[in-house]
């Protein structure tokens, strides 16, 4: 799979098994919709679900050469990850009670 070209290249390099899987699993989504292998709950495993939560909202939040539309507020983008149901709940609280704690930081910084 062409898709699994990056996993296994860094298994070769002897990468961190805990990376490989953050890797692997990013693209999965609780509900079985992801790719490469279509994983869905329990055998989604806790590193998949934290690199799903945070890939998204990394890829909603950050300006990206290939688009062109600005990206979304942290608001925006929580509420939009909240509202598609196909990330694990406990992560998706998790992510949104980091950020916005950081945004609070950042405001008195």
């Amino acid at each position: 799979m062409a898709s699994l070209q990056g996993v296994f290249l860094l298994s070769e390099m002897e990468f961190d098994s805990n990376i490989i899987e953050f890797c692997s699993q990013h693209h999965e989504r609780i509900d079985g919709s992801g790719y490469p292998l279509g994983i869905k709950n329990e055998k989604l495993s806790l590193i998949g679900r934290i690199a799903n939560v945070t890939d998204v909202y990394s890829a909603l939040t950050a300006k990206r050469k290939y688009n062109h539309d600005d990206p979304y507020s942290t608001l925006e983008s929580l509420k939009l990850m909240e509202s598609q149901q196909v990330f694990d709940p406990g992560a998706l609280s998790v992510l949104s009670m980091v950020v916005q704690s950081d945004s609070k930081i950042k405001q008195f910084a």
